[in-house]
């Protein structure tokens, strides 16, 4: 007796194409912890890294990342044959929006499922010819992540894409962390203390950052201020150490921090400053991760920093002032005189924070499961687009 054939289904792949660390930034730190949570549900996922491999000159590392993205454009056409198959893209920005462009052609004649992650404001803020062909490009079967409501909407302005989107807040990856730093102590006692954490270049602030420090020891203002990440380049550091050697005791580098280090940090301070002036800031893992952590948060108002901190606390500088060190320091004193306001501000902003962190899980899970394929309740509910009908309606 023959037996019939039985129909094998195939396990659906996941190419996932982005920056992965080194270096540490919140969009390759944040991108791992996606891919490791898919590794972990067993799906079948091919990592392709687009990193430059460090914070040196984008253009002076050009090679490297044409090189990494020619490997990833050959992973997706040798995958062509899969019946079953899925791209996770994290979009570049400015000029690298043309690899995004490729990557999106060859995976929509490879017959891939595409999902264009949105990690940069750049092109969201200021309308892009190269964001526009990646829109056009995508075809019908594209899905656009935003990392919020409001940059979907300034996306959905500029572009009008006719497309399903969904929102992957980066709250959802600050879950873990929010737990294991809620369980360390808090220092008290003592000046008020104000951090900066980030990679010490420029364009993130760390210089402003010193110099509000300075400002605020010579007006005798009771503040000791902290400052951590690692420093690039020989110059940096040395603005950091001139800046220990003018403050003294008042001034702290702890370096790169990770893990249980990281989380002192926050636990260490009352007060989370970012001064960014990054082009391309979209949601900053440090600002979620000082919410989390129950501190207040004076920051740029970049990307998704003012939506965020709306609905978890804090407030924004204008960027027009984010290099006035006095501008700085006048938003800092209200919270040295009035003490009691603060600490029931970060209570306040810590269970606003914790909500917010359950709500980005939801949909955090509900892309893990669009992601693999999966049929589920969850994935046939179709998102609605920024006060507008359905994006599939449109």
């Amino acid at each position: 007796m023959i037996s019939e054939p039985r129909n094998i289904v195939e396990e659906p792949l996941i190419v996932a194409i982005g920056s992965f660390p080194p270096p540490v930034t919140g969009e390759s730190k944040n991108l791992k912890l996606i891919c490791d949570e898919i590794k972990g549900r067993g799906y079948d996922l091919i990592c392709c890294n687009t990193s430059r491999g460090s914070l040196g000159s984008r253009w002076l590392l050009l090679p490297r990342r044409t090189w990494r993205y020619s490997k990833a454009w050959g992973t997706l056409i040798a995958s062509a044959r899969k019946r079953t198959k899925t791209v996770y893209l994290t979009s570049d920005g400015g000029p690298g929006l043309l690899f995004t462009l490729l990557a999106v052609l060859i995976a929509r004649t490879a017959g891939f499922k595409m999902v264009l992650q949105h990690r940069t404001f750049q092109y969201v803020r200021e309308r892009s010819r190269l964001a526009s062909a990646v829109n056009h490009a995508i075809g019908d079967n594209g899905l656009h992540v935003f990392l919020s409501e409001g940059m979907a909407r300034n996306y959905f302005e500029q572009y009008s894409p006719q497309r399903p989107f969904r929102v992957n807040h980066n709250f959802a990856q600050v879950a873990e962390f929010s737990r294991a730093v809620r369980r360390l102590p808090r220092k008290r006692g003592g000046p008020l203390r104000v951090g900066y954490l980030s990679n010490l270049m420029l364009e993130k602030g760390f210089d402003t950052f010193l110099e509000v420090a300075r400002r605020a020891v010579r007006e005798g203002l009771e503040f000791d201020f902290i400052i951590a990440g690692p420093a690039p380049g020989a110059t940096e550091e040395n603005l950091v150490k001139d800046a220990i050697k003018d403050l003294g005791g008042r001034l702290e580098w702890r370096g790169a921090v990770y893990g249980d280090d990281k989380m002192r940090f926050f636990r260490d301070i009352d007060i989370f400053m970012f001064p960014t002036r990054y082009h391309y800031e979209a949601q900053p893992n440090v600002v979620l991760e000082a919410l989390a952590a129950g501190n207040y948060v004076i920051a740029t108002d970049l990307g998704c920093v003012s939506e965020d901190l709306s609905g978890s606390g804090g407030e924004v500088v204008p960027f027009t002032q984010v290099t006035n060190p006095a501008h700085w320091v006048a938003r800092l004193k209200p919270l040295l005189l009035d003490r009691s306001t603060l600490m029931k501000n970060r209570a306040t902003s810590a269970q606003q924070t914790r909500e917010s962190i359950i709500r980005a899980s939801v949909r955090y899970h509900e892309l893990l499961l669009r992601l693999s394929g999966a049929e589920d309740q969850q994935c046939a509910r179709q998102d609605r687009a920024p006060n507008g009908p359905d994006a599939n309606d449109r």
